[in-house]
C-alpha cells in the first residue's frame, strides 16, 4: 500500500474533527447534570421540614415534684424544687442517680444562667416584686454572693464572663461580673 499525501491530511483532519466534538459533548453533558442538580436541591428546598419528634425519655429523678427553672451545664443539671420550697438549688448528674441540695439562706426564685466557666450559676432570691435580687451561687458547693445591687427579672453572663447583661423593667443594663459599675 501507498502512503500518500492525501491520505494523511484525511487522517489528520478526521481525528481533529472528532477532538472537536468531544468538548462540545462533555459541555453539554455536564451541563445538563448540573441542570438536574439544581433542579433537584430547588424541589428539596420548597418540602417542608418535618417536625422533630422526641425518639425517648429517660427519666432522671423519682421525686414526683415540679422542677422549675432547669439548667444544664453538660454534665449536671441544676433545678429549683417548687413543690418543697426547699431553700436551695438541686443538682443531678445528667446520668441519673440522686438529687443533692446545694443550700442557701434565701428562698430562691429562679436558675438564669450558668457562668462560662461553669464554676457559677446566677440566681435570684426570691422576693414579692417583679425585679428579684441577683446572686452567684459557687457551684458544686459554696456560699451564695449577693450581686453588688442588683435587682433583675432576666440576665445573664457575658461568653467570657467578665460582664452582666440584666433587664429591670423595659431596660436593659451592662455591669461588671460582679453587678457593680451597672450603667
Amino acid at each position: 500500500k501507498r502512503d500518500t499525501e492525501s491520505d494523511k491530511i484525511a487522517a489528520v483532519r478526521g481525528r481533529e474533527q472528532r477532538r472537536e466534538r468531544k468538548p462540545t459533548a462533555w459541555v453539554v453533558g455536564g451541563s445538563i447534570v448540573a441542570l438536574l442538580v439544581l433542579g433537584w436541591l430547588a424541589l428539596r428546598s420548597l418540602q417542608p421540614i418535618p417536625e422533630p419528634k422526641v425518639i425517648g425519655t429517660h427519666e432522671l429523678t423519682r421525686a414526683g415534684s415540679a422542677k422549675t427553672s432547669l439548667l444544664f451545664d453538660g454534665s449536671r443539671l441544676y433545678f429549683a424544687d417548687a413543690a418543697t420550697g426547699a431553700p436551695g438549688v438541686f443538682q443531678l448528674s445528667a446520668s441519673g442517680g440522686d438529687t443533692s441540695l446545694i443550700p442557701v439562706s434565701f428562698g430562691v426564685g429562679k436558675l438564669l444562667a450558668i457562668s462560662p466557666d461553669r464554676s457559677n450559676l446566677l440566681i435570684t432570691g426570691f422576693s414579692i416584686g417583679h425585679e428579684d435580687p441577683l446572686w452567684s451561687l459557687p457551684v458544686p458547693v459554696g456560699s451564695p454572693r449577693r450581686l453588688d445591687d442588683v435587682f433583675a427579672n432576666s440576665a445573664d453572663w457575658s461568653a467570657d464572663g467578665t460582664k452582666l447583661v440584666f433587664a429591670r423593667g423595659p431596660d436593659l443594663f451592662l455591669a461588671n461580673a460582679d453587678g457593680a459599675s451597672p450603667h
